[in-house]
């Protein structure tokens, strides 16, 4: 073998590539991996959840949702328009989106005066 090719892997550092799609495969695994279960709220916790949503929904107050998803908590802002208390879930819409909600899935809640 020539002595040029004798340089470990010097040959290959430069061809390297990482495509766009193989770090967003990466990331997603990660995340899969860094599952968190839900936490449980007291009972007060939820009575004031539960105030909070019915004011939202009775006088039309947009309201700040801070949500459980499998990879951590997220918030969505919007306007109530349904709650179906016998499957127990309820709908947010905001200009943009639609989002149905488990009740289980809610963490806290803040009603905003404006939008």
């Amino acid at each position: 073998m020539s002595k040029h090719l004798e340089r470990g892997n010097k040959l290959w550092e430069s061809h390297r590539m990482f495509l766009p799609e193989h770090k967003q495969a990466l990331t997603k695994k990660k995340k899969e991996q860094q599952v968190v279960d839900p936490p449980l709220l007291d009972e007060d916790k939820m009575e004031q959840l539960n105030w909070l949503l019915l004011q939202s929904i009775t006088y039309g107050y947009p309201i700040t949702i801070t949500y459980f998803t499998m990879y951590g908590p997220e918030k969505f802002i919007g306007k109530i328009t349904k709650i179906h208390q016998y499957e127990k879930w309820l709908q947010i819409v905001n200009d943009d989106d639609t989002l149905i909600l488990e009740f289980k899935n809610v963490l806290d809640c803040e009603l905003m005066e404006e939008w």
